[in-house]
Order: structure tokens, then C-alpha cells, then sequence
């Protein structure tokens, strides 16, 4: 489950700005089945979390940076520079600090670099007393990078060791070298000390506003379970559907050759998946998304979560995704201000957006605010938290072209 996560100098973030999903002590009598302990610690982390904010506020940007971690981390891509864009050229590092539980431990990986090379990598187990550095990263004198990995009695790590001593390229993180080289694997959850994080960035789930289940094929097809889960899903939501079928069709009119295509079963006709409404293409992806965090301890992030849907139909998806007491973790972003509801999360899951006149990226939480529930939605209407439009003087259909 994701802890927390901290940016600084990347695309819409200047100074560090830090989304954090640990409980505030404050709130211990508000929603109690939102939270899960933290290994280690008294401290809880919270099963959700959602960030308001303008378009253009920089919300998207902190899923980007994730998404950037992750592929950095899995070795998908080398480190590009992206720093602040709305200012002066930037020559200062841009530095990650991320926090998450994987396999019941607490896991801190950091990254910093600039245009030309990684600077420091490092991954933590644990806090405090009990914190134990599993490997880290740091430049010589000469600009070289070394890789240490220190000794721990009960983790030999050979291949762990001969690949520090191998050395790493420059924009290539250590992490994703590992990766690349050792795994790990599904079935080899534990084969060396930095499996259950590399795992848990293989399983993290970030999906962006605009992509789509259709985009990512065969994960219906294959998996009944899955296929049940969504077909009850989308006739719970009324959309008409009674049941998601799998149908041989010939391949591309090739004699002999088959695919197996999705179509949605009504009381009176039957339809390709893709010719379903957007709404309903929409609930297929988020059936899938909470199916895989039913009863496991995975996290998900999706972006504009009420894209194409009614907010009723938000509210009442994420009302019973956390009344279901599970493990699993959904973090979203949202223009929907219905979802400033105390009768839904808590002071501590809401977090607003904002960008500064320099266009600089802000991050703070509504447990900030003394506020009434009843009175939430019409402050956050009238700007008193920020995060919102600035209409005043605006007349789109008289652009101002000066």
C-alpha cells in the first residue's frame, strides 16, 4: 500500500510537495475500517485517499510522477529530466521519495538526478530502530556511481552483490537493474532482499483519464472470475448488461484462425464490448481495477475516476469499496465536489491541488480546515480551500485575445 509520496522539481512541482495516506491520530474515531496498520510502527495508513483540484492544477502530475518511479524502478526507461517548467531553466536535481508496505514491511525507495546522471538511490525496510538499509546509491568524486550493499547476516544476496560490483549506467537506476537481471517473479515473492518492493511496482496499478480496459485486451478473455465479477457489476449499476460472454470470431477473414472477442449480453440483443456506451466501458475498467484489490493488499491510482460516470454511481462505488473492509488501496483524482462527503471518508482522505502564480504545484489536505461537513462542498464551491477555477471575468464565448 502506498504511505506516501513526495516530489520535488518535476514538470507542475517546484519545492518538495508530499501526498501522504497516513492516518491522522486526530481522526481515529472517523471511519475506522479506512485505515491499516503500518509493520513496525503505531502508526495507520488510509485504504484511500482522493485530490481535488482545477484543470491544469497539477493533479495528473502527480500520477505521472509515479508512473515515472515505476518505470524507472522496472527498468522500462532510463531517467529523463523533466524539471519545473514554468520558471528559469533548472539545473537542480529532481528527487522521488516514495513509501509503501509490501509483503507486511515498510519500504522507503528514493531517487535523485539530474540531466546527466542518477546522483543517490536508496531502499529502506523498515522505520526507526528497526530501519535496515538494503542497498544505496551515491556518485564519487570522479562521478562514477557505487552501489553499496551492506551486510546482513541472514541475506547472502550473491547476485545482488556481483551486480553492485558490475557497476550501473548512469540514468539507469540500480533497482530496475535488478530487475532486469534477477526478477523476481510472481513465485519468488522472497528470492532476494529487494523482491516484495520490485513486486509491489509491478502490481501497482496507475491508470491514466483517458486510458481505457479496451486498450489492454485479454485480461477478460482469459479470467472467468473476472468476467462474473464485472457482468454483476455492470447489472448492479443498471446499465442494461446482464453478462459479459467471451465469442470465437474468425481472425482478419483468415480461414482456420479464431480470436476471442467480448460481447455484453441484454435481455434482447448482444453487442461487442466496444460498441457499449462510454459509461459502461468505464465501469468494465473500474470492475477490473476493484477486483484486483478485492482481499489482496494492492494499490491502485486512477485519474478524473468520474470520467463518463454519474456521481451518484461514484459516490456509491467508493462507498462500498470501503465498506468492505479489505486491504486493498485506491487513490484518485476527482472534479466532482459531491465526493466532499464526512458521511463518505475522512478529513485526512480529502487533498486539494493548487498551482501558485508562478504555476507552481501545491499539495495540502483538508485536515487542515476547521469545517462542518454541511458546510464543506459550498466553501470548496466559494474558494475558501482553493483548488477551484478562477472564473471571475470570464466570458468564453468573447476570448480575449490580446
Amino acid at each position: 500500500m502506498l504511505v506516501s509520496f513526495s516530489v520535488t522539481n518535476f514538470r507542475s512541482f517546484r519545492e518538495e510537495q508530499t501526498f501522504s495516506l497516513v492516518a491522522s491520530k486526530r481522526f481515529a474515531e472517523d471511519h475506522p475500517e479506512h485505515t491499516v496498520a503500518i509493520p513496525g510502527t503505531d502508526e495507520r495508513v488510509l485504504r484511500f485517499g482522493v485530490l481535488h483540484g482545477a484543470n491544469g492544477a497539477g493533479k495528473s502530475n502527480l500520477l505521472k510522477a509515479l508512473q515515472f518511479v515505476r518505470g524507472t524502478a522496472l527498468a522500462e526507461s532510463a531517467v529523463t529530466y523533466e524539471p519545473f517548467r514554468f520558471g528559469p531553466p533548472s539545473t537542480e536535481p529532481t528527487v522521488f521519495d516514495l513509501q509503501f508496505m509490501a509483503n507486511g514491511r515498510l519500504f522507503r525507495f528514493g531517487l535523485a538526478f539530474d540531466e546527466r546522471q542518477i546522483i543517490d538511490e536508496f531502499l529502506i525496510q523498515g522505520t526507526g530502530e528497526n530501519e535496515v538499509i538494503l542497498f544505496e546509491r551515491s556518485v564519487d568524486s570522479n562521478g562514477l556511481a557505487k552501489v553499496n550493499i551492506p551486510e546482513i547476516p541472514e541475506l547472502t544476496d550473491e547476485k545482488l552483490v556481483f551486480l553492485a560490483k558490475v557497476g550501473v549506467l548512469p540514468k539507469r537506476t540500480f533497482l530496475g537493474t535488478v530487475y532486469q537481471n534477477i526478477g523476481p517473479f510472481d513465485d519468488q515473492p522472497e528470492s532476494h532482499r529487494l523482491a516484495p518492493a520490485l513486486l509491489w511496482m509491478v502490481k501497482l496499478g496507475l491508470f491514466q483519464a483517458g486510458q481505457r480496459f479496451l486498450d489492454m485486451p485479454g485480461t477478460l478473455e482469459r479470467d472467468a472470475d473476472l468476467r462474473g465479477f464485472a457482468s454483476q457489476f455492470l447489472a448492479s449499476a443498471h446499465t442494461g448488461v446482464e453478462e459479459i460472454r467471451t465469442v470465437r470470431k474468425p481472425y482478419a477473414n483468415v480461414e482456420g484462425f479464431h480470436e476471442i472477442a467480448l460481447e455484453t449480453a441484454h435481455t434482447n440483443a448482444q453487442l461487442p464490448l466496444e460498441e457499449e456506451s462510454d459509461g459502461t466501458q468505464r465501469l468494465v475498467d473500474l470492475a477490473r481495477i476493484l477486483h484486483s484489490l478485492a482481499g489482496a493488499p494492492a494499490s491502485s491510482v486512477i485519474d478524473e475516476i468520474e470520467r463518463s460516470l454519474h456521481p451518484l454511481l461514484v459516490h456509491k462505488i467508493l462507498n462500498d469499496f470501503l465498506r468492505a473492509r479489505g486491504q486493498g488501496q485506491l487513490v484518485v483524482t476527482t472534479h466532482d465536489a459531491s465526493l466532499l462527503d464526512l458521511g463518505l471518508l475522512r478529513r485526512d482522505e480529502i487533498w486539494f491541488a493548487e498551482k501558485d502564480p508562478r504555476g507552481a504545484t501545491h499539495l495540502y489536505s483538508l485536515s487542515d480546515y476547521p469545517v462542518r461537513n454541511d458546510e464543506i462542498q459550498k466553501h470548496y464551491r466559494q474558494g475558501r480551500f482553493g483548488a477551484v477555477p478562477f472564473l471571475e471575468g470570464m466570458n468564453l464565448m468573447e476570448p480575449n485575445l490580446k
